[in-house]
């Protein structure tokens, strides 16, 4: 992990306005080049990312996109001056929470609850995508970085497991996620987890009947119905399953196991796993929702 030293600012950066960062890279003649993160680049706005040379010569505004590149940017931005009396976030989740499905300008449920254009709230978002619970917690993943990104967050939000359910039992998705839980209220935080939505296969997702159920299904609905009885150490739950999901009849049902249609096909999502921006929207309002009682329980009013 390496830190820059502490930038001065001029002046405030307007609220609403975008500060870049441009990370520069220089690796001596014999060395290897790191590579970032895999993303989803297609319509992010305001990335520009840099390619691998030979030389010193500045790559920074290459225009990079598509669906599986590698831009180089930091981790996290550390803002060290912060009132006490203020939410301050933390985001762990897999490519829902990144925004996967969403449209330009590619703000994900995160996003839109946070707020926008003027966020509402001081939020760092970790999301990785293919991301499980179990990858959090083992020595080569996120746990070495656990500590170090999450300093200065007092709440700590969940959204890990629509990649846990088809391959881990119901009783290992509850123990690492308690074990999440115990790490990340040993270092101050209120840890909130967030209900996974449906995950079916299909062809347009117009219609109820051409979607299928995973057979692990039933993993998913336990896991949902396991946070909502607020497990020790949880502070609570934000319900983002409950405006996705439908039963056979089309109904908005808990546990329905379907995605929500009208008959247009990719209505609330275009492959069975990531919500569409219509759908990013309604969850981004129930987690703004939750904002409020976040504070609350913090005792702060920022």
């Amino acid at each position: 992990t390496v830190e820059s030293d502490p930038l001065q600012l001029p002046s405030k950066i307007p609220a609403g306005s975008v500060a870049y960062v441009r990370p520069y890279w220089t690796v001596t003649a014999g060395g290897t080049w790191q590579q970032g993160p895999t993303l989803d680049t297609s319509g992010t706005p305001f990335l520009d990312a840099a390619t691998t040379s030979n030389g010193e010569t500045d790559k920074t505004h290459t225009s990079l996109t598509g669906a599986a590149t590698r831009p180089w940017g930091p981790c996290a931005v550390f803002i060290h001056d912060v009132s006490p009396n203020t939410l301050r976030l933390i985001g762990f989740g897999d490519s829902i929470m990144n925004g996967q499905g969403d449209t330009v300008p590619r703000r994900g449920w995160w996003g839109y609850g946070i707020g926008t254009p003027v966020p509402t709230a001081i939020a760092q978002r970790l999301a990785v995508p293919g991301e499980r619970l179990a990858d959090l917690l083992v020595p080569t993943g996120m746990k070495n970085r656990l500590g170090y990104l999450s300093k200065g967050s007092n709440v700590a939000v969940v959204a890990e497991g629509t990649n846990d359910f088809q391959v881990s039992s119901l009783a290992t998705m509850q123990a690492n996620l308690q074990t999440l839980v115990d790490i990340l209220t040993s270092r101050g935080m209120k840890v909130w987890a967030a209900t996974l939505p449906p995950r079916t296969t299909g062809t347009n997702w117009s219609t109820i009947g051409e979607q299928t159920k995973f057979s692990q299904e039933a993993t998913r609905t336990g896991y949902n119905d396991w946070l909502r009885t607020i497990p020790a150490g949880l502070a609570g739950v934000i319900e983002l399953a409950d405006v996705c999901e439908v039963n056979a009849s089309n109904v908005a049902t808990r546990n329905g196991g379907f995605w929500a249609v009208n008959g247009t096909a990719s209505y609330a999502t275009a492959d069975g796993t990531h919500p569409t921006n219509a759908f990013h929207q309604l969850m981004g309002a129930v987690f703004g929702s939750v904002l409020p009682t976040m504070r609350a329980a913090l005792g702060v009013t920022g």
